[in-house]
């Protein structure tokens, strides 16, 4: 197996199952289904090994995720410019983190001029935790409310 084919399905096995255990309690059966959800969406591209592809499979679940956070939100906020703020604050940090943790994995010593392809896949990880960890957290004030 080469090993762009390699890192290339390592990839796709991070991004589909990386946070799906932190859901397993039944409180968070709604959460958990709503990232799975989000994740078929993103499935095809992520699986298709393409570095182009894979970051297109990034903004599609990125999207799906804040649409999720949108809409529960509306279940817990009282207006319009407290949800808008509330998600761009979100945003605006899950972009950081993103950045970040590209500049971590692309730009050290041991990359030379260049890691590599998958690497500007893989940094979107860590600003999806934040996504769903928040998603999870506002599904269940909603829940509780």
């Amino acid at each position: 197996m080469s090993k762009p084919y390699f890192l290339a399905l390592l990839t796709s096995a991070i991004l589909s199952s990386f946070s799906i255990s932190c859901y397993a309690n039944d409180e968070e059966k709604i959460t958990k289904n709503l990232i799975k959800e989000c994740k078929s969406k993103a499935s095809i591209e992520w699986d298709s090994g393409i570095t182009s592809r894979m970051k297109k499979g990034n903004y599609i679940y990125y999207d799906c995720l804040v649409d999720k956070i949108r809409i529960t939100l509306e279940d817990v906020m009282w207006d319009e410019n407290q949800i808008n703020e509330t998600v761009k604050n979100l945003e605006d940090g899950v972009y950081k983190i993103v950045a970040a943790q590209y500049e971590l994995e692309n730009n050290h010593k041991p990359c030379g001029p260049n890691c590599g392809t998958m690497y500007l896949v893989t940094p979107y990880a860590a600003g999806f935790l934040v996504l769903e960890r928040f998603l999870a957290d506002a599904q269940n004030i909603s829940e509780n409310k």
